[in-house]
């Protein structure tokens, strides 16, 4: 967790670890689930507690990510 002090924002698919790690560290994050049913549940709550946003997977993900990033911090 040496780093994370250092880190504006994280993006991530929602798995536990790096998830729990942002959490703990009060990264804000953008989760974009991707495959697993624990994904989807770890970006809603992640969303619920207000520590960052969860984003769908799409093709204008591109377009939509920058946004998604500057409204997490």
């Amino acid at each position: 967790m040496r780093s994370w002090p250092h880190v504006a924002a994280m993006v991530g698919h929602g798995g536990f670890g790096t998830t729990t790690t942002a959490l703990a560290a009060g990264v804000p994050q953008v989760v974009i689930p991707l495959f697993a049913a624990d994904q989807w549940l770890n970006a809603r709550r992640v969303q619920d507690l207000g520590a960052g946003l969860m984003v769908e997977a799409s093709p204008e993900l591109g377009e939509t990510l920058p946004e998604a990033l500057a409204r997490a911090r």
